[in-house]
């Protein structure tokens, strides 16, 4: 309401005020005159107060301000549903091609765990372990063994089981050696396998050449030899034909053609 409504508006209040203070002051008077004066003068004092409040309820609307904004009804939020996202991610490693006397192990490392000192990656190395088999194409063979990559977190990975098939499993000489091979990722796999007796240097010709292979004892039968190649030496992309042992003498004690992996 502007300041000139406000003062219109108290002086139509006032004019009220003074037509009630004429009324009451009128009918005062015309009682003491006659009854008729009274009724008359009644019913005119009716008419002006009934006029008075109709000119003085007129009063115009309020005008908003011009720049004032218009008021939209506000509409709640639509939450949009909950989305859980679900994945399912499982690395596989692709192993060497299965053997025709690869084992069907029967529990964990069989004896200590032998490290080849040799990367199988930049976060893990090959060792080498013994393993419980039960074969139905091998009745009288128990053990085996596994070339293995074992990770900085302690985790083993196999890739090769090696065991004896035919022959006695601690029978003199080599048992089951397997030629290198190049796997996906530039991984070289060693050739490896083991051999009982007394052999004091194990060699394997590549090539044409000769290779010292290193060996260690298994921990669970000490005439159990387990050897292997280094495999930045004897690789996949070479051939390894046979072995050979000497005991501590020089003298070959034992000798066997490679026709494992990569051969």
């Amino acid at each position: 309401m502007t300041v000139t409504g406000i003062r219109s508006k108290l002086s139509r209040r006032s004019g009220v005020l003074l037509v009630a203070h004429l009324f009451v002051f009128l009918m005062g008077h015309l009682m003491r005159i006659s009854r008729n004066a009274w009724i008359i003068g009644f019913g005119v004092g009716v008419v002006a107060v009934a006029a008075l409040a109709v000119w003085t309820s007129d009063d115009p609307a309020p005008t908003p301000p011009t720049n004032a904004q218009p008021v939209v009804a506000s509409t709640p939020p639509t939450l949009a549903p909950s989305v859980v996202a679900t994945s399912a991610s499982t690395a596989v490693k692709t192993p060497a091609t299965p053997l025709p006397h690869s084992p069907k192990p029967a529990g964990g490392p069989l004896g200590l765990i032998i490290s080849t000192g040799m990367d199988a990656s930049p976060i893990s190395e090959w060792v080498i372990y013994g393993e419980s088999i039960s074969d139905k194409n091998a009745p009288r063979t128990t053990f085996g063994f596994v070339l293995g990559e074992r990770h900085n977190n302690g985790t083993l990975t196999p890739y090769i089981h090696i065991h004896e098939l035919t022959g006695p499993e601690v029978g003199p000489g080599f048992h089951v050696p397997e030629g290198p091979a190049s796997l996906e990722g530039g991984i070289e796999q060693p050739a490896f396998g083991y051999f009982v007796g007394t052999a004091a240097k194990i060699t394997g010709t590549v090539d044409g050449k000769t290779f010292v292979a290193k060996q260690a004892v298994w921990s669970k039968n000490a005439a159990v030899k387990v050897f292997w190649f280094d495999n930045t030496t004897v690789t996949g992309a070479s051939t390894l034909t046979n072995v050979t042992a000497y005991d501590v003498a020089g003298k070959k004690i034992g000798q066997a053609q490679v026709t494992g992996v990569g051969q």
